[in-house]
């Protein structure tokens, strides 16, 4: 079914843009010796061709299976994508392919009817490749498929790498949606300090912050908004009914969220005067972000600076109070995770990863602080979306 009649308003990129995102999966496919890849993850098919969905069958009942997803091929221009007819109204905003085939029904039995459109199109018979280290689909009906094409006279592997590997440097435009997306998390934060007072809830707090990054233009998180407050505030804590008083410390780990990318921003507010050894812990854990931006440029190994690292953390003796210390990638991200595939971690002096202009990580700087910030990294050095370092927010 041809859609490209249909208003696509929604489509963040221009058309060239995905044309080149289609050449370099092709170019890895072809590295890799796969014919035909089928790509079921949510961030892989919005960085295909744009399509986004609040639902994607991803703990459904058995009778609903996750059988959408993208085939493209190492010999064809552009992918088609398979769906099934409640989005088809969607499809027409969100995606900029032209070719969209619909199921005939949603159940496990459609697989054959995907096996035959392919099979029709002389697009089988080679390498198959699947994406199996993702949660989409589940174990039975990715076995299932996997089954129906080796039954069609394919071979079947692992390809969860390649669309990873891809997204992993971001073109300029999406760099810029980042950048964009990092605006909205910052409004969040000033909601919160304009907010934060003896007597009002954590939820209270977590109203206000969404509100404000929603009327900002931000989308919904691929996490829930973690807020807490009081002595065992946690990072990955939920706002809870938790009236919060003057002394009370209060973290929040939000990411503002732009067409599906997301930038991170972790802090801490303390209501009240903080303890000087608490201000002066915040102060070295965050004196850590010029340092990486310092030294993580294009080409650099992530060992190299982790050992710079280090020795900066050492030096301000607070290494032992170490909790964990790294980043991981952003970008498109839906729920359940906003966790990219790359991940470095400052105790791994053996990493074989580079630093590459054109990726973006969060970094995290936890020694008993709630310090994070998101990082773009570039040709001569990274930088820091914040415009000021990270510390210790004290509100009166």
């Amino acid at each position: 079914m041809e859609i490209n009649e249909f208003n696509k308003a929604k489509i963040p990129f221009s058309l060239s843009e995905y044309e080149e995102r289609w050449h370099r999966v092709r170019l890895m496919m072809s590295e890799e010796r796969i014919d035909l890849l089928f790509v079921t993850g949510p961030e892989g098919i919005c960085y295909l061709h744009g399509h986004q969905a609040n639902w994607y069958q991803g703990n459904s009942p058995k009778e609903w299976p996750a059988i959408s997803g993208t085939a493209i091929h190492v010999n064809h221009d552009s992918p088609i994508h398979f769906d099934i007819i409640d989005e088809i109204n969607l499809l027409r905003q969100s995606s900029i392919l032209k070719d969209i085939r619909i199921y005939p029904t949603l159940s496990i039995d459609s697989i054959f009817f995907l096996i035959g459109e392919l099979s029709a199109l002389g697009w089988l018979g080679g390498t198959v490749g699947l994406e199996f280290s993702n949660y989409r689909p589940n174990r039975s009906i990715s076995e299932t498929m996997e089954q129906a094409f080796i039954a069609a006279g394919n071979r079947v592997v692992d390809s969860s790498s390649i669309m990873r590997k891809v997204r992993r440097i971001k073109s300029p435009q999406e760099i810029a949606m980042i950048e964009q997306a990092y605006r909205i998390v910052d409004i969040g934060h000033h909601a919160l300090q304009k907010n934060l007072r003896p007597g009002v809830t954590e939820l209270d707090l977590a109203a206000e912050v969404n509100y404000a990054m929603m009327k900002a233009g931000g989308e919904q998180a691929a996490l829930l908004l973690s807020l807490q407050s009081g002595p065992l505030a946690s990072f990955h804590g939920l706002p809870s009914r938790r009236i919060i008083s003057q002394g009370d410390l209060v973290t929040m780990d939000p990411c503002g969220v732009v067409n599906r990318y997301h930038a991170n921003r972790a802090r801490a507010y303390y209501l009240g005067d903080p303890d000087k050894k608490l201000i002066s812990l915040y102060e070295a854990a965050g004196g850590a972000f010029n340092v990486l931006v310092d030294n993580a440029k294009n080409c650099t190994s992530v060992s190299h600076v982790n050992r710079i690292l280090r020795t900066y953390y050492e030096d301000s003796n607070i290494w032992p109070l170490r909790e964990w210390v790294g980043g991981y990638e952003l970008g498109i991200s839906f729920p359940p995770d906003w966790v990219g595939d790359f991940v470095f971690t400052v105790e791994d002096e053996n990493s074989e990863d580079y630093f590459q202009a054109g990726m973006v990580t969060n970094f995290e700087s936890i020694f008993g602080t709630f310090l994070i910030d998101t990082v773009v990294y570039e040709e001569k050095q990274a930088r820091i979306l914040s415009a000021d370092m990270p510390q210790l927010m004290v509100i009166d």
